[in-house]
């Protein structure tokens, strides 16, 4: 990667022999816009890392009527390197909520830290933002820090309540960093809410992006895209360790199965948080969908039988097993389809929790089947067939409806 932005770099530069015509300047601009058109929409890494829009503008607006002497050459060599040199950001995302993780613990792509391993500036800025520069932290309590933050109608929290979740990016053009940052941290929270379920949801009280080099600092509030949950306890004693820590591995380079399991995640994640309640069910079953049926034509029957066979230990749980889900599949078709449902809860909370136990038993069987670097597509080797050969060998007969 590193070496293809050194290659950008030094084509850029030879923009610089054309500064005497502009019309060339252009023509010469938009061929290696072009190419790097080309190269981002072949590689998905690459189209994480750089914003062409942001480096189109940045050659398109230079002005042409200045100097052109060596000076000029110097600086304009400094910017193409800037532009293309990878530069790294820390996003610190707050929570009053989350409480009682270890120091450095990781969660999905970010790690865990308390208020006083922050970096100084992100600390002084959030003191800036609430407009505590003349009053010293240390004779401040969580009361009085609450009832500033209401005073100044800021969505903002105690920052030494609570924890923070610190997410690193690296990123060619820092543009394009945010909308990263904030994917990045909504799965990992999607991975706590998986294992640790709770009814109460709500957005990070704010973030804060730092650029450790130039140590300067950005902060935002109210980020509606992005959530955490309500959590009070300890992660390890209460024994979460080994089921976050098999989530954490869906964001080191997944297999073509595992992404299923953070499509499911997604649609957990906005039947949680997002959804009006009456269609939740829809967004739950959605994601047990996306694990059992994949690419497949909507099948309420297929939907059921595999289910129950996925979750159920013995026939009288299957055939539970099967009547919920075939349940749940006509609910959400109704939504599908435009009807307006009446909110069942009792049927939601099933839903969701078969989402869980369906995600939790994928993960069982690619670790225990080996199957995790196997592509859907090859034959005998995926869950589908996997599914099957549970069903058959033990009966041929199908379940009832």
């Amino acid at each position: 990667m590193e070496k293809k932005f050194k290659a950008y770099e030094t084509k850029f530069k030879q923009l610089f022999e054309f500064f005497d015509d502009r019309n060339k300047y252009m023509e010469n601009l938009i061929k290696l816009m072009d190419e790097l058109h080309h190269d981002i929409a072949k590689d998905k890494k690459l189209r994480l890392k750089i914003d062409e829009t942001f480096i189109r503008a940045v050659f398109e607006l230079i002005k042409f009527d200045i100097n052109k002497g060596e000076e000029f050459k110097k600086q304009f060599y400094t910017m193409v390197e800037n532009v293309f040199s990878i530069k790294q950001y820390l996003y610190y995302f707050h929570s009053s909520k989350l409480n009682n993780f270890p120091e450095g613990y990781k969660l999905g792509y970010g790690i865990i830290k308390n208020w006083d391993s922050l970096p100084e500036e992100v600390k002084n800025e959030c003191y800036r933002v609430m407009e505590l520069n003349q009053s010293p932290y240390s004779v401040m309590n969580d009361e009085m820090w609450e009832k500033i933050a209401t005073e100044s109608k800021l969505i903002f929290n105690a920052p030494k309540k609570g924890q923070w979740l610190e997410i690193k990016i690296e990123d060619v053009s820092g543009p394009s960093t945010q909308e990263e940052a904030y994917r990045q941290a909504e799965l990992s929270m999607d991975i706590l809410r998986l294992v640790i379920f709770s009814g109460t949801v709500e957005p990070f009280s704010y973030t804060v992006c730092y650029d450790p080099k130039s140590h300067n600092v950005r902060i935002g509030g109210d980020i509606s895209f992005t959530s955490a949950v309500d959590y009070f306890g300890d992660v390890q004693k209460r024994g979460y360790d080994k089921d976050i820590n098999r989530l954490n591995k869906l964001v080191d380079n997944p297999s073509k199965i595992e992404k299923r399991v953070t499509q499911a995640l997604n649609f957990l994640r906005i039947g949680d948080y997002i959804s009006e309640k009456q269609n939740k069910i829809f967004y739950y079953a959605a994601g047990i969908e996306k694990i059992i049926l994949g690419n497949e034509p909507e099948l309420s029957y297929k939907f059921s039988l595999r289910g129950s066979f996925l979750l159920g230990a013995d026939s009288i749980k299957r055939r539970i097993i099967f009547n919920d889900l075939n349940n749940i599949y006509h609910k959400r078709s109704e939504v599908a389809h435009g009807s307006i449902i009446k909110y069942d809860l009792r049927l939601t909370a099933k839903a969701r929790n078969y989402l869980k136990n369906t995600i939790f038993e994928l993960l069982k069987i690619i670790d225990e089947n080996n199957i995790i670097d196997i592509e859907e597509s090859n034959k005998g080797n995926t869950l589908v067939n996997y599914i099957e050969q549970k069903i058959f060998p033990e009966s041929n007969q199908k379940v009832d409806q």
